[in-house]
């Protein structure tokens, strides 16, 4: 017998959840964290998966989707460089290419989507867990945005709208002080103001957010979160830039 099939089937689980991520097979890494949740229920525990091994399956999405969202932004740079040229002889062929990259990333996105809804979501018993999935849906579907039109970038616009809606609903009346429900105001914000446009909304969730750090800041145990500290300090930052350079767009577009 070898040494992993020797190991219990929650440690063998996350072994090969952990391979599989190195390996970059991250759909088969998504299977073995089914497999948990499965043990889980059948034991009677919780089928929320701990926040180690969220970071984890969260971790190995997001390198998916960025990998291709990098190739897609080089793919661009190099349509921007050829649309230069003058009669460009490869110019359809980059354009055909970005298409090509851009329906798989879509189709990607929509599949982990799609996953998130069935399982993930599903067996949530936390509402921490619920928002932490419900973030990364609308993340994800906020990246369709960027680079697809029409009824696609519509659809997906609406999913990300209420996946971050439903998200701060469930985050109401929770401390302002955690990394994830900060990271969640502050994408939402920006989600408002540069994709859907509703740029007073975006500066009422950023302002109704900092209201509740002024508030909650004082009593924040830094002792307690010195892992989380520099975090949400920096989210804190990211959000009061974000609303200063919004005032000031605002005032701009107000003397027009």
């Amino acid at each position: 017998m070898s040494e992993l099939e020797a190991k219990p089937l929650y440690e063998k689980n996350i072994y090969m959840a952990l391979l599989a991520q190195q390996c970059s097979r991250y759909k088969e890494m998504f299977q073995y964290f089914v497999d948990l949740i499965k043990q889980r229920e059948k034991e009677g525990k919780s089928k929320d998966l701990l926040p180690k091994e969220r970071e984890l399956l969260a971790y190995g999405f997001i390198s998916f989707i960025n990998s291709q969202r990098h190739s897609l932004h080089i793919c661009m740079a190099f349509e921007t460089k050829e649309r230069k040229e003058y009669n460009s002889p490869i110019l359809s062929d980059i354009l055909d290419y970005r298409r090509k990259i851009e329906s798989e990333l879509t189709n990607n996105i929509q599949d982990i989507t799609n996953i998130i809804d069935a399982t993930l979501i599903k067996n949530s018993e936390e509402n921490l867990t619920k928002i932490y999935y419900l973030k990364l849906k609308g993340d994800f579907n906020r990246y369709i945005t960027e680079y697809e039109k029409g009824l696609t970038r519509e659809k997906a616009s609406n999913v990300a709208s209420k996946a971050y809606q439903d998200a701060m609903n469930l985050a109401k009346n929770m401390n302002i002080m955690n990394r994830l429900l900060l990271g969640l105001a502050l994408n939402f914000s920006i989600y408002q103001y540069e994709v859907v446009g509703e740029r007073k909304n975006a500066m009422s969730i950023a302002e109704e957010c900092l209201n509740k750090v002024d508030k909650e800041l004082p009593e924040f145990n830094m002792d307690k979160n010195e892992e989380d500290y520099g975090i949400i300090m920096d989210l804190i930052d990211k959000m009061k830039k974000n609303l200063k350079k919004w005032r000031i767009e605002e005032d701009e577009q107000n003397k027009i």
